[in-house]
C-alpha cells in the first residue's frame, strides 16, 4: 500500500477524477499472478473504471469513466516509468 505506483496512481487519478481514490484489497485473480510466481520484484496494481456492476449480468461502465481511465494511465505511465 505504500509503494511508488500505489502512490503515483492514486495521487494521478485523485487529480484527474477529482475525488479520492479507494485502497481496497480484493480476493481473485488476473494475469498479475504470473508476475507473483515469477518470484520477481514488480509491483502489480488492480486498478480500473468501474461501478457497482462488476462482474454480473448487468456489468457496464459509462464510456465518460472509461475514457477518463485512459488519461489515467497515460499520466500514471509518465510518472511512474
Amino acid at each position: 500500500k505504500n509503494s511508488d505506483l500505489v502512490n503515483v496512481a492514486k495521487r494521478v487519478a485523485s487529480d484527474i477524477v477529482k475525488e479520492e481514490i479507494p485502497l481496497l484489497g480484493i480476493s481473485g485473480t488476473t494475469d498479475a499472478a504470473e508476475f507473483t510466481k515469477a518470484k520477481k520484484a514488480f509491483p502489480v496494481i488492480i486498478f480500473g473504471p468501474g461501478n457497482e456492476t462488476p462482474h454480473q449480468v448487468n456489468e457496464n461502465v459509462p464510456v465518460e469513466n472509461y475514457l477518463e481511465m485512459v488519461d489515467v494511465y497515460k499520466q500514471i505511465a509518465i510518472e511512474f516509468l
